[in-house]
């Protein structure tokens, strides 16, 4: 549960970097990461625009039989992470295309290591970003607006807001 806690405050706080998004669309950002993984969790998410922090507090209710009796202020399980946006990402791809079916498509045995930047797909599609079997991807972070099929590392986050080009 801390690592879900710990990866949706990285990923909401990176958002900084990527573009100028609002409170709403960061704590979006965070509860789709969170989500990913367990939907029942209780999450709340607090934004620092000022000093681009993002917390994540998790709470978990799980119905143990006899937990209650050896210790009754276990549950819920609870979590708390702060992460904050240091310096500036580097963003490597960004593929604008909106409509696009695969924005970002690698084929056959090809391999994309980009360990020291971002990745970013702006296409809705559910396989925005798309990895033939035997094709991988490498990134500090990878981001789509829709979703993704493949190896990828990390896993991509998903339901990202729209990105602009660059000026």
């Amino acid at each position: 549960m801390q690592d879900i806690s710990d990866g949706a405050a990285l990923a909401a706080a990176a958002e900084f970097g990527l573009s100028t998004p609002d409170e709403e669309t960061i704590k979006e950002v965070a509860k789709a990461y969170i989500h990913t993984y367990d939907k029942d969790m209780g999450v709340n998410v607090v934004v620092d625009e000022e000093t681009q922090e993002v917390k994540i507090n998790l709470e978990k209710h799980w119905n143990l039989m006899f937990i209650h009796f050896v210790n009754a202020s276990a549950l819920p399980i609870k979590t708390s992470t702060t992460a904050a946006r240091v310096g500036t990402d580097n963003l490597c791809i960004l593929a604008l295309d909106e409509n696009s079916s695969a924005n970002i498509s690698i084929e056959g045995k090809a391999a994309i290591s980009a360990e020291s930047c971002s990745v970013y797909s702006n296409s809705s599609s559910a396989k925005s970003i798309s990895l033939d079997k035997g094709a991988s991807l490498r990134a500090k972070s990878v981001c789509s607006a829709g979703g993704y099929v493949g190896s990828i590392s990390p896993l991509p986050i998903v339901d990202c807001p729209i990105v602009s080009a660059p000026s």
